[in-house]
């Protein structure tokens, strides 16, 4: 069983292991500590400390969306990627950021409403709707930042590196078809075990109907 188990997660380990992950990794903790422990403090708005708190947004914000897009492209971008293109997953990516700030600010909200007041040795994460305002547009505008670099430094290495993205886009179409074919294959399988169970169903019906009538004679045999 564990020898199973490991054989099932060891694939993880040695993508986790990866150089790019492994960055990933480091940077998000070092995000966590600066901005969940080091520079979490009360701060008046315009202040310092309110500014520091509004680069951690800044950051997070373009940062997670560079993470995000590499992590699709390199792991999830299947057929429906290959299908919709970039301008679907840059829309998807985007979409999810947007909410994941949402979400963030609306945590900072419960950790005041009902956190704080337990723990007040512990800051406040909002400053009054100004702040939760700034907050979110900061976060998903460096979002889009992000967006805009990476669509402009994909439009430059294509004009600088033509057959890159040529042998690129012919992967994609070939992926695209082998998942067209896919999906046709199972279609057909499923078709086709719909008509067997429809072609033997009078069939069955009719041996039911004989069972239950010889049995319902059988019985009536015994009793008399």
């Amino acid at each position: 069983m564990l020898k199973k188990l490991l054989h099932k997660i060891r694939p993880f380990f040695c993508e986790l292991i990866k150089l790019p992950n492994i960055g990933i990794i480091f940077f998000i903790i070092f995000i966590v500590y600066m901005w969940g422990f080091y520079f979490w403090k009360e701060a008046e708005l315009g202040s310092l400390s309110w500014w520091l708190d509004e680069l951690g947004h800044a950051i997070g914000g373009f940062f997670f969306t560079i993470v995000l897009l590499y992590l699709i492209r390199t792991y999830f971008a299947g057929g429906f990627f290959r299908i919709g293109g970039k301008k679907t997953l840059r829309f998807l990516v985007i979409s999810v950021m947007v909410t994941l700030a949402f979400i963030w600010e609306v945590l900072e909200f419960l950790w005041d409403q009902w956190g704080h007041p337990s723990f007040p040795w512990i800051a406040k994460a909002q400053e009054g709707q100004v702040d939760t305002m700034v907050d979110w547009m900061i976060t998903v505008g460096f979002s889009f930042m992000a967006m805009f670099v990476d669509w402009f430094y994909e439009r430059r290495s294509r004009r600088l590196h033509p057959d890159v993205y040529e042998d690129e886009e012919i992967k994609e179409v070939c992926d695209s078809i082998h998942n067209l074919s896919e999906s046709i294959l199972k279609e057909q399988r499923s078709l086709r075990k719909k008509k067997i169970r429809e072609t033997f169903r009078p069939l069955k019906t009719r041996i039911d109907r004989f069972y239950s009538e010889h049995c319902d004679e059988k019985d009536l045999e015994h009793r008399g």
